[in-house]
């Protein structure tokens, strides 16, 4: 029979600390942990998502900016509480991995491939299920509000944040 300390680390009974390089025994975020972040992470940003709307009426390129920054200091807020909850050095949460630079022309040709995809699939549900006006003034009103803070909004601060959060924060529990 094999003894358990010829087993591999990440090997072992409930409790043991397995391959945490910090060797807590204790695991946070727990399921539970990961749903009550993500209510969390919901709510901080409707939060802040609704005094900054009406605070910067009407809308201007001025509001879309407000509304970047207040998504940004959401998302902050969030992974940073997150985080203090791991109890941590920041290396073992937000670990760095290399990035191949080998993978950049598949990766960006599967990106164009998914957009094309993408596009004629919304084209396809926008004739079967038509936008609410509503939406489509939300969207719009995004539009008008300039080209930078909508690309820090979805280009820079929610990918990153997402990472922070699932990769970092809930990953490590």
């Amino acid at each position: 029979t094999t003894s358990s300390a010829e087993l591999p680390q990440s090997v072992g009974s409930a409790g043991e600390s397995g391959d945490r390089p910090s060797g807590r025994s204790n695991f946070y975020p727990t399921l539970l942990q990961s749903i009550a972040l993500l209510v969390f992470a919901v709510v901080v940003r409707i939060l802040f998502a609704i005094p900054l709307w009406e605070l910067t009426r009407p809308h201007t390129s001025s509001r879309s900016v407000a509304m970047a920054i207040g998504e940004a200091l959401a998302m902050g807020l969030v992974v940073g509480l997150g985080y203090l909850g791991t109890r941590s050095p920041p290396r073992d949460v937000f670990p760095k991995n290399s990035f191949r630079l080998s993978l950049a022309v598949p990766m960006l040709l599967l990106l164009l491939g998914a957009n094309v995809i993408a596009t004629a699939t919304n084209v396809v549900v926008q004739m079967v299920f038509p936008k609410p006006a509503s939406f489509e003034a939300a969207t719009r009103a995004m539009a008008d509000g300039g080209f930078w803070a909508a690309f820090l909004t979805l280009v820079v601060v929610g990918p990153l944040g997402e990472e922070l959060l699932f990769r970092g924060v809930i990953l490590h529990g």
